[in-house]
């Protein structure tokens, strides 16, 4: 499940929330439940371009070729490709983990792993 950078409609301001993928299009305000939008901030890419396309979900674009790519980097320079393997990458993962486990803690939760395990069945039990 995705953490979306939203601003409300309704002026309450901006505020990350979890959201379904299914549910990414009808996102509302955590605090007045108010209707919010999606907020497209800079991302941390992983790889270079391969053979095939590269798709970058939660951006939600596709890269046919290196000039699309490179026009991308150009209109969007806080977007920042990096291997996996890299010291940067791994500095930037540990930090979204202890944000995500901040937040998983705040809602009551031992960490980020044991929120969604609780979500899951949570679903699980609404399909059900």
């Amino acid at each position: 499940m995705p953490l979306y950078d939203v601003r409300c409609t309704s002026g309450c301001g901006k505020n990350e929330v979890y959201v379904l993928l299914r549910d990414a299009d009808s996102i509302v305000c955590p605090d007045c439940s108010g209707p919010a939008v999606r907020l497209v901030s800079p991302v941390l890419a992983i790889g270079a371009l391969f053979s095939k396309p590269i798709e970058f979900g939660q951006i939600g674009k596709k890269f046919e070729t290196n000039e699309q790519l490179r026009n991308y980097k150009k209109e969007n320079p806080d977007a920042k490709f990096v291997q996996k393997d890299s010291k940067e990458w791994r500095s930037h993962y540990d930090s979204v983990r202890n944000h995500c486990d901040k937040k998983a803690k705040k809602q009551g939760f031992s960490d980020h792993e044991a929120r969604g395990k609780f979500l899951k069945k949570r679903q699980q039990a609404r399909n059900d």
